[in-house]
């Protein structure tokens, strides 16, 4: 949207006594990009769903004061400290729409010509135009209906499943806007590796430690679309709206989930990926390790690397039996024995390959 597109110049002339003070304002619909730039992203598409007709949009506008008469502009002051004060700070040289129309309307009796002028103005052909320009950016999904998740999250609003479908309009506006998008933290090499990765039907689970990336997640709750059977467990710092995708992730506080494929996504503190490999000895984090940065030597793991990822691959998983395969660290180990998947002889079995294994190739290990 080009600046000329989201902004409408409006000069709403001369008021005061004797017209001697000019009211010029611009409406600025930054807010209402930002919201469309979110739902491409695969957030607030509840929100965006919400605005079913041209007068929803005023609550995604902002006002350019730039010539207000004194009255309106000290109410404006003194609102901006307000809001400032408890928390909702406005943006610097903008006021909400839905702020200045109560200050505006509800001004100080001196500012009753200002009020008609602005009230004219918002029910006048060139504002309402702007706006019914803008309701026509929605997009329109019986016509180009959305891809992965959006498409997916956009069908269960459609359908009326949607998990905030009874919700009250402020609270379902609210759960739509939890857990905002971070910046990509990883190189594009990074992401490429990674969708390689879990688009292998050997790798059916994966656990995340670190940052919370958005655009990580939301691969991961993509590849979850297309392979239901696919385990998400994490230990991030930030969450995503997996709620809203209708995504299962399993949120971990502290240690570590189950996953063959383990994503070291910048985990600020804790133990080294080397250090839980050693810690949790016989099996490690799981088969297949990916980290943005150098991990070093892994004992029992091959690595190679690219443009902002180093992997590492378990050298003991492709010898172990096929059935058991999967059992590849010792979280899976001990849930697969909790639930009575795996006896403990079984689970014997499994360690003493790892160790086996281990021995015969790292011979120092040993003692």
């Amino acid at each position: 949207m080009t600046n000329a597109e989201r902004t409408l110049s409006l000069d709403l002339g001369s008021v005061g006594e004797l017209g001697s003070q000019r009211f010029t304002v611009a409406l600025d619909a930054a807010p209402f990009e930002r919201l469309l730039d979110d739902a491409r992203n695969a957030h607030r598409i509840y929100e965006l769903a919400l605005l079913q007709r041209p007068g929803d949009l005023w609550d995604y506008l902002e006002v350019i004061p730039t010539q207000v008469p004194p009255a309106i502009a000290d109410h404006l002051k003194k609102a901006r400290s307000v809001a400032t004060n408890t928390g909702a700070p406005w943006p610097e040289g903008r006021v909400p729409f839905a702020a200045f129309d109560n200050q505006v309307r509800d001004g100080a009796d001196e500012a009753a010509a200002a009020a008609e002028a602005w009230r004219d103005a918002c029910a006048g052909e060139e504002a309402q135009a702007f706006v019914r320009q803008l309701f026509g950016r929605i997009p329109d999904r019986r016509i180009a209906p959305g891809t992965g998740l959006v498409g997916h999250e956009e069908a269960r609003i459609a359908a009326g499943t949607h998990p905030y479908t009874f919700l009250p309009r402020e609270q379902a506006m609210a759960a739509s806007r939890r857990h905002a998008p971070n910046a990509p933290a990883h190189t594009e090499a990074f992401y490429a590796k990674l969708d390689e990765l879990v688009g292998d039907a050997e790798v059916g689970s994966v656990f995340v430690r670190g940052l919370g990336d958005h655009r990580l997640l939301r691969l991961l709750c993509e590849r979850q679309r297309a392979r239901e059977d696919f385990e998400i467990s994490v230990l991030t710092e930030r969450e995503v709206n997996n709620e809203a995708w209708g995504a299962q992730i399993a949120y971990y506080t502290e240690d570590i989930g189950q996953g063959f494929l383990f994503v070291e996504d910048g985990a600020a503190e804790g133990p080294t990926v080397k250090d839980l490999v050693e810690v949790y000895a016989t099996l490690g984090p799981g088969g297949l390790i990916l980290s943005s940065q150098d991990e070093g030597k892994i004992p029992g793991f091959a690595h190679e690397h690219g443009d902002g990822w180093h992997l590492y691959r378990s050298e003991v998983t492709p010898h172990m039996l096929p059935r058991l395969r999967k059992y590849h660290s010792v979280w899976a180990l001990m849930l697969a024995q909790e639930n009575g998947e795996l006896s403990d002889a079984q689970v014997v079995e499994i360690i003493a390959q790892w160790e086996n294994f281990l021995s015969k190739r790292f011979p120092a290990r040993e003692g």
